[in-house]
Formats: structure tokens, sequence, C-alpha cells
């Protein structure tokens, strides 16, 4: 059973969204709400989250393009974490609600 609290912000997110268009609907909410770039850490490292999007593909999901040092590149937003209590943290788990995962994986060496 999912986490209400998540059911009500993916209900406000993906309200008018049919089909793929919620993966649209979350990288929108990515962009507009938590006022990116945000902190985060993929593999353990330390990134700069730059964007959020949806490329069409619905098996690898929303896509985030991350800068480290001068390295920009892409990964599957689900390899990214983000704080503790922030909006970006809240945000995915949602993300991952939807998708039918656990709002919160086993991380690791990911926590920040």
């Amino acid at each position: 059973m999912g986490d209400p609290e998540l059911d009500q912000l993916i209900e406000e997110i993906t309200t008018d969204a049919y089909g793929d268009e919620g993966f649209d609907a979350f990288a929108c909410h990515f962009g507009d709400e938590l006022g990116l770039p945000v902190a985060g850490r993929v593999i353990g490292e330390d990134v700069e989250v730059l964007h959020v999007f949806f490329d069409g593909d619905e098996r690898r999901g929303l896509t985030a393009r991350c800068r480290r040092g001068a390295s920009t590149y892409e990964v599957a937003l689900l390899d990214v974490v983000f704080p503790d209590g922030s909006g970006a943290r809240r945000s995915l788990a949602a993300y991952r609600q939807w998708l039918g995962l656990e709002p919160s994986p086993t991380t690791g060496s990911n926590d920040l």
C-alpha cells in the first residue's frame, strides 16, 4: 500500500495526464516546482541535477541531466538520490510510487 501523502502529491502532479503524459507531468513538476538545479548523488558521487525530462522511453522513464565538475551526463532519474528532507527527495518518492516501486529504495552509499 502506498503512502497517502505521496498519493496526494501524485494526484496533484498527474491531474489531466493520461498514459505516458504522466512522465511529462512529473518532468514539469521537477523543473517548475523544485527550482533546478538541485544537489543529488549518483553512484555515491555528488552531482548537480540540471534538468529532468522524458525522452519517450517508458522503460527508462525520466532522465536527469547532471553535472559533476566540468562534465555533464544523463542518467535515469531513478539512479539519483536527493538529500533527506528535500522537496526533490519527496518528489522522487512520489514518482517511484507512481511507477509502482518502493518510495524509498535501499541506497547504501548513495545516502546524503
